[in-house]
């Protein structure tokens, strides 16, 4: 037992260790000449991967299985609208189910590392033009007029905040999940063995908003499982501002959260909980 094992840090692992851990970040560009320029001297840099990192570890004190989980990410963007991120965890080793075993994954399959779960991520979004006649930013330095916390808030968590300046946005998702799973079987003479499986799911996420007028803005988030066939988390949800006041009507038509929320506050940082809210959860809707 150790005193410290429930505080912020935790206790040291068991044993000994001497752990050397390796992380490589890289960005892969390449220049294009610009076809308008004369001289054709003129490049411009084009991103091909944004990020491509792959980390481990390896200890040396341990007497088998030195080598850790591996984990991948490679993220990049097309057309400044279209961004894709993979991520992969894979074992150097020989897996017997959910057991490693002190072989390589290559010495018994041929494979250099084995998969135990992938992820794969599309989005796109799509934005209208902001408006030139928006509400300027806040400045600090005119801290005498206007509210600093608040400034500070918009910096930190700008999509807390309506922007009404955006017209209409349009955000659309797509995610693959691929997961290693192993089912125990047992034969009638007592044997036990694993079957390997993969888990497969994908789904489709779509969110948006539209100003309805220069004081009314609409959002709406819905989810789908494709794999399940069927509606996740759908939520809409209608603004309003009231100059110095704002009101806000969340709504999940469907599903087993269906409830609602109306809230009337006022827009300062400071006065928040000055509030009229008028809530129907989730579990009023059960009956008992």
């Amino acid at each position: 037992y150790s005193p410290y094992q429930y505080g912020v840090y935790g206790v040291s692992p068991d044993g000994p260790s001497g752990l050397v851990s390796y992380n490589l970040i890289n960005a892969f560009d390449m220049k294009v000449r610009t076809p308008n320029d004369s001289s054709g001297n003129a490049f411009k840099k084009v991103s091909l991967i944004d990020n491509f990192s792959i980390q481990g570890g390896y200890d040396m004190m341990k007497d088998s299985l030195r080598f850790t989980i591996i984990r991948t990410n490679v993220r990049t963007t097309i057309l400044k609208n279209l961004s894709l991120n993979w991520n992969a965890v894979m074992d150097p080793y020989y897996n017997d189910g959910p057991n490693r075993l002190n072989r390589s994954e290559f010495s018994e399959t041929g494979r250099l590392l084995r998969m135990l779960s992938s992820n794969f991520a599309a989005g796109f979004r799509l934005q209208s033009q902001r408006k030139t006649s928006a509400t300027p930013q806040i400045d600090p330095d005119e801290a005498e007029e206007q509210d600093m916390q608040e400034a500070n808030n918009l910096r930190v968590n700008p999509d807390a905040y309506v922007d009404f300046s955006v017209p209409w946005t349009l955000n659309m998702g797509y995610t693959f999940n691929v997961r290693r799973s192993f089912n125990t079987l047992t034969d009638a003479e007592g044997l036990v063995t694993y079957e390997d499986t993969l888990l497969i799911t994908n789904s489709i996420n779509v969110s948006g908003d539209l100003n309805l007028t220069e004081k009314w803005k609409i959002g709406f988030n819905t989810f789908y499982d494709i794999t399940a066939q069927s509606f996740g988390l759908t939520n809409i949800s209608v603004y309003r501002d009231l100059n110095c006041w704002e009101m806000a009507f969340d709504w999940i038509p469907f599903g087993p959260r269906r409830s609602y929320t109306i809230t009337i506050n006022l827009k300062s940082s400071l006065l928040k909980d000055l509030r009229l809210q008028r809530r129907r959860n989730w579990f009023d809707n059960a009956i008992f």
